[in-house]
């Protein structure tokens, strides 16, 4: 068991309610890497993520600055972020920042628990 999926069993067997979530691929467009597979827990904090392709020295500091920030604050930084590879349209982290916001709309509003 690893160790999201132990905590949130302790926390729910104190009484919370949560979610736990398996890691999330999104295929990018108009950029250099191919997908970005994340793991969102039930607070909607990034817990991994990483990326196929992709430029290495912007994919990986985005995936490491990534993990343990939450997902609606990521969206916030990353949103519109332009690469000139891309023609200054999108980027990698524009890319992750979108399939964040998708994945957040699915789930719906994160309750909060005491």
């Amino acid at each position: 068991m690893g160790v999201v999926a132990h905590r949130v069993r302790r926390e729910a067997d104190k009484g919370a309610t949560r979610r736990t979530f398996k890691m999330q691929e999104y295929k990018m467009s108009g950029t250099c890497a191919a997908s970005v597979s994340f793991d969102l827990d039930g607070d909607g904090v990034v817990r991994a993520c990483s990326f196929k392709g992709g430029c290495p020295g912007n994919t990986v500091g985005v995936a490491r600055l990534a993990v343990g920030r939450k997902a609606g604050d990521l969206v916030a930084a990353l949103k519109g972020v332009p690469c000139p590879r891309s023609g200054g349209k999108t980027s990698c982290p524009d890319q992750f920042a979108r399939a964040l916001e998708a994945e957040l709309a699915k789930r719906g509003p994160v309750v909060a628990t005491a």
